[in-house]
């Protein structure tokens, strides 16, 4: 549900919410507080049947049940012999070997005191058999074997019928991800099938006079739309799918004709325009559009103007908006903070919010003003620990310092003069 000020914020005539803004701003939510208003307004998207083949990358809707026993049968682990453990002796005994038995086929013949069956890997073992004989430490002749090693114990080289899973077990819970490994799990033990989430679809849209394509010259006062290659990827290392919407112009008419169609995702990002300026127009553009604003501005550095909302789509659904900061790094932030929290809700994660190690810095930082601080770090495992190095940086604007970063390290507003060897919290950009 909205906050009693974002619902009374866009039950205002659509052209006094921008003069509302700047006369009257809303207090600035502390991060915790916009995450905890994401989670409880994003809603996960329908679940959908979807085969196996299509299904990775999806997460569970439901809890998975064995179909079958894993394995169904009494199997072989290793080439060698079917064996009856309580009968062997010792080094040098002699079994007849009564029949072979393929991965594939079934045994034809009880396994009778004396005897052994030539067996395969993944074939099922004989009635009477309870270990397995490595071929290695055996000797062939004719129809006898001879076993070279100490007698093995009942269970050898062998796995017994459900000994991983039993039909009707849980095998995976609602709220996992498919990963390649987990649907051939899933294959093994029977569904073709699974109720899922499949990832979200994202729509990437910038704002700004100033922009101009990748590959594009800049001329003068200008700069190259760096943000939408920088969302794209990172949506798509965080498993979902991303479509760039180019570059909308400042003026209303421009951007709400591209916001038409950036609508229709499941989740659409928006950068710069955020902010107090003459030419942000974004929060105008969306309440033009029926986008109902949840918050807008957090104590975060960088990213401070974070725009969140929300919309009714014509099918009935409900699609979220993100207007992100322009400035490069205040994006990033953003997007590893806010807007992965949002899609893991969309997914149905049973854990969406932020994932964070401690690491120890190795060289000073400080933060004396009056919002946290996420700084471009490099952070590595050394000697049992994570050792953070923060990267120079010149602010928000500094895209170039996050080539040698590969997380940011949070510093805690106040926080004043850090030492070396404090310990901090780190968010990876993975």
């Amino acid at each position: 549900m909205l906050g009693e000020a974002s619902i009374n914020l866009v039950q205002l005539p659509t052209h006094c919410q921008s003069a509302l803004d700047r006369t009257h701003p809303m207090p600035a939510l502390s991060v915790a507080d916009a995450l905890r208003q994401i989670c409880e307004i994003v809603k996960p998207k329908p679940a959908e049947e979807l085969r196996l083949v299509d299904a990775l990358g999806a997460v569970l809707a439901n809890d998975v049940l064995s179909l079958r026993d894993a394995p169904p049968f009494h199997k072989a682990l290793m080439d060698g012999y079917a064996v009856r453990s309580g009968d062997l002796t010792g080094s040098g005994q002699t079994l007849t070997v009564l029949e072979e038995i393929k991965a594939g086929s079934l045994p034809t013949l009880f396994l009778e005191a004396g005897c052994a069956s030539q067996i395969m890997t993944g074939a099922p073992l004989p009635d009477g058999a309870d270990a397995v004989v490595k071929v290695e430490e055996t000797s062939r002749t004719e129809q006898q074997v001879t076993l070279l090693g100490e007698p093995v114990k009942p269970g050898t080289n062998m796995l017994r019928q459900a000994d991983i899973l039993r039909q009707g077990d849980l095998a995976l819970t609602a709220g996992t991800a498919l990963t390649a490994t987990r649907l051939a799990g899933i294959a093994e033990i029977g569904p073709a099938t699974v109720t899922a989430r499949t990832p979200c679809k994202m729509g990437v849209l910038a704002t700004g006079d100033e922009l101009v394509p990748i590959g594009a010259s800049p001329a003068a006062g200008q700069i190259v739309n760096t943000n939408e290659i920088l969302l794209t990827n990172r949506i798509v290392a965080a498993g979902h799918r991303a479509t760039g919407l180019g570059i909308a112009a400042d003026n209303l008419a421009d951007i709400e004709g591209k916001l038409r169609i950036g609508l229709e995702y499941d989740l659409l990002l928006l950068t710069g325009g955020v902010s107090a300026g003459v030419y942000d127009l974004v929060p105008q553009a969306l309440a033009n559009l029926g986008v109902n604003q949840v918050f807008h501005k957090v104590e975060v550095k960088p990213g401070k103007p974070v725009w969140f909302g929300q919309h009714q789509r014509p099918d009935g659904s409900i699609g979220y908006v993100f207007g992100l900061p322009g400035n490069p790094v205040s994006t990033l932030v953003c997007f590893e903070l806010f807007v992965k929290t949002a899609a893991n809700c969309l997914l149905g994660l049973p854990d969406p919010l932020p994932k964070s190690v401690s690491g120890r810095l190795v060289n000073a930082g400080a933060n004396h003003g009056e919002r946290p601080t996420y700084f471009p770090a490099e952070t590595t495992w050394l000697d049992d620990h994570y050792q953070v190095r923060l990267v120079k940086w010149q602010g928000s604007s500094d895209l170039q310092a996050t080539l040698e970063a590969n997380s940011m390290a949070l510093l805690p507003k106040h926080a004043g003069n850090i030492p070396a060897g404090t310990a901090v919290e780190v968010f990876f950009w993975k």
